[in-house]
């Protein structure tokens, strides 16, 4: 599995995947504590791509793109152009 090297690669193509598959991409995050290491997951079955981090700021980011995948997740009725509209800020 490839990790991202950078946030904003990560949010990218997490946001790709959705995009391309919304009802079989899912996310995950694992934190070991005993290393202070925050591991994020994106996969549709076919791609997954991988993101670690020990920085507290990006939790924010990480906030931004679970919001964002909720959203296009739970609404309803909602069109292809309004799905890619919006992506979370970096």
């Amino acid at each position: 599995m490839p990790y991202a090297t950078t946030w904003d690669e990560f949010a990218e193509t997490a946001q790709a995947l959705f995009l391309a598959h919304p009802s079989r991409t899912r996310h995950s995050w694992k934190y070991r504590g005993k290393d202070g290491v925050l591991v994020l997951k994106v996969t549709n079955d076919v791609k997954t791509v991988k993101y670690r981090t020990t920085s507290r700021t990006e939790l924010r980011r990480l906030e931004d793109l679970t919001g964002w995948m909720m959203e296009r997740m739970t609404a309803e009725g909602v069109n292809d152009e309004e799905l890619s509209a919006a992506p979370p800020r970096a």
